[in-house]
């Protein structure tokens, strides 16, 4: 069952992600909320993806996983790939946000291509732009990214370019 505004369950989860979201820890660190707190948030993402009725808590939802840490990169990053396809643009640019805070491992090319999917949309493109630029394009320029050259932002133009100085780079934690 989706949560809705107005209901009392919504407060209190917007809440409990905002906290999240704000959270005082270190990049190295887990978040001190329990490993059982990070698994709701992680069903929360999966189950209310596609029916929450209201985009900014689903966009809340993937800053927060983002914010996990390194810790819960199996659990977050698959969730946050999956988010590159909100038909929600906020929730697609906090999702490309959340994925550059991970070292994606194996989840690379999946989330090398949901980006370069995710670029359609005007409303996420600088941070797509931004995650391709810290993940890597691969080893040949995507015809996406060289699509942004020709956009009338000066920043995702700027973006784009970075992008494609990855090309045939490896993707690195170092990068960013």
């Amino acid at each position: 069952v989706p949560v809705r505004r107005g209901c009392s369950d919504y407060g209190r989860l917007r809440g409990a992600l905002e906290e999240l979201v704000d959270g005082p820890w270190g990049e190295d660190e887990r978040h001190p909320r329990s490993e059982r707190t990070q698994r709701a948030l992680v069903d929360l993402m999966e189950t209310q993806a596609e029916t929450a009725t209201d985009p900014e808590l689903r966009a809340l939802a993937a800053e927060a996983l983002g914010g996990l840490g390194p810790g819960y990169r199996d659990l977050a990053v698959p969730a946050l790939i999956a988010r590159l396809g909100d038909p929600d643009g906020r929730v697609c640019a906090a999702a490309a946000r959340g994925l550059k805070r991970y070292d994606l491992g194996e989840a690379t090319e999946p989330a090398r291509a949901a980006l370069l999917r995710s670029l359609a949309d005007p409303v996420c493109r600088q941070e797509v732009l931004a995650a391709l630029a810290r993940i890597g394009v691969g080893a040949a320029l995507p015809g996406e990214v060289v699509a942004c050259f020709e956009s009338d932002s000066p920043d995702e133009r700027c973006l784009a370019l970075a992008a494609a100085a990855t090309v045939g780079a490896e993707a690195g934690p170092s990068r960013s």
